[in-house]
């Protein structure tokens, strides 16, 4: 998840930054295709992860991400990656991307094996302490409601997974 700032407004010092490209995403859309990074090339693209049987924070978080999507109007592209591939398998994106109103062009919403998404998500990182009240004002929410969802997901993290397991 990567918010920006608003106009004039500093980010602090400890939010994520990187200049390492983002991991690739190769999962299947909505559309039962399997995305290819490479069309995404030149565009900027918006990643977040939710899943439908989420009520408090991924309502704002993908409602937040369409506006930042339609924002930016065709030039960009928007990945929604599911965080529950056990129920948000790729025969249920349709209906899901219906109800979200994510059924049009650029926006993807993800799934795909288990196995798959998992790597996806660890790949993507973690969400330090110093962006939840960053996320809680952008999403209208409390920083105790997000704290909350990012404390008790374990695909959620406050620092960068280990490299390496013993």
């Amino acid at each position: 998840l990567a918010l920006a700032a608003a106009e004039g407004e500093r980010l602090p010092a400890s939010y994520p930054r990187g200049a390492d490209p983002a991991p690739p995403i190769r999962l299947v859309d909505q559309s039962g295709a399997r995305l290819d990074p490479a069309s995404l090339a030149g565009r900027p693209t918006l990643v977040t992860f939710a899943y439908a049987h989420c009520r408090t924070v991924c309502p704002g978080l993908v409602n937040a991400v369409k506006g930042a999507s339609e924002r930016l109007g065709g030039r960009s592209s928007t990945l929604v990656v599911t965080l529950d591939p056990w129920r948000d398998t790729p025969s249920a994106l349709p209906s899901l991307a219906e109800a979200w109103n994510l059924d049009r062009p650029g926006v993807h919403l993800l799934s795909g094996e288990v196995e798959e998404v998992v790597a996806v998500q660890a790949a993507y990182g973690y969400i330090p302490d110093a962006a939840i009240p960053q996320i809680a004002l952008s999403l209208g929410l409390s920083k105790a409601e997000v704290h909350g969802v990012v404390s008790f997901y374990h695909d959620f993290r406050e620092k960068p997974a280990g490299r390496h397991m013993l």
